[in-house]
């Protein structure tokens, strides 16, 4: 499993890296925990590598899906704002249509949408 983290500064991006779990598969009852344990310890040593206070995540449903508490864990452990975004509904209808099934999204891309949709969903408030 693949999973973006891109860190946006409110005006521009400005880290992002792709991080990969391996070996799921083998933790059945596990996964959820371990998805959620590499996103934690990936933002804490960002934070403390970088000298940052991290306001805020954009999450994919599909993230939550995965693993539960991993939005609980971003707030509990390391005081981060999580957000649960859905990815695509801001496309426009003719980009829907030129969509030739459901959109395949990169990792990167994830990310990137996440991360713009958490800063409008802040300053729109």
């Amino acid at each position: 499993m693949a999973i973006g983290i891109a860190i946006h500064d409110g005006t521009y991006s400005i880290d992002f890296g792709v991080h990969h779990i391996s070996g799921l598969n083998k933790l059945k009852g596990k996964r959820a925990k371990a998805i959620a344990d590499m996103i934690v310890e990936e933002l804490d040593s960002y934070r403390h590598h970088a000298c940052c206070k991290l306001m805020g995540a954009g999450l994919s449903q599909d993230l939550i899906d995965e693993s539960p508490d991993v939005a609980s864990r971003l707030w509990t452990e390391l005081d981060i704002v999580p957000w649960v975004l859905q990815l695509g509904i801001d496309l426009t209808e003719e980009e829907m249509r030129d969509i030739d099934g459901p959109k395949q999204w990169a990792v990167d891309e994830k990310a990137d949408s996440l991360v713009r949709k958490c800063i409008l969903s802040v300053y729109l408030q």
